[in-house]
C-alpha cells in the first residue's frame, strides 16, 4: 500500500538474551543494545545519572500499573 511506503521494511532483526541484569545493564549503557526495561528500583534511582541522559542520549520513561 502506499502509505506504508518506507515503513516496515527491515533487512534484518535481532534479539539478544542475557541471563545476567548486570550483563545486560552493562550492554545497554554501552551502546550494545537499543531498549531496556529496568526491574531493579536502586539502579532506576542511581544507575542512569549520566551524561548520555542529560544530552538525551537515553530516555527514561515511567510505566506505571495501575
Amino acid at each position: 500500500m502506499p502509505v506504508n511506503i518506507g515503513r516496515y521494511n527491515f533487512d534484518q532483526m535481532r534479539m539478544d538474551v542475557y541471563r545476567d541484569a548486570n550483563i545486560a545493564y552493562e550492554a545497554f549503557m554501552a551502546g550494545s543494545i537499543d531498549v531496556r526495561i529496568e526491574s531493579t528500583p536502586t539502579r532506576w534511582k542511581t544507575g542512569y545519572k549520566t551524561d548520555a541522559v542529560k544530552k538525551g542520549f537515553i530516555q527514561l520513561r515511567e510505566n506505571v500499573v495501575r
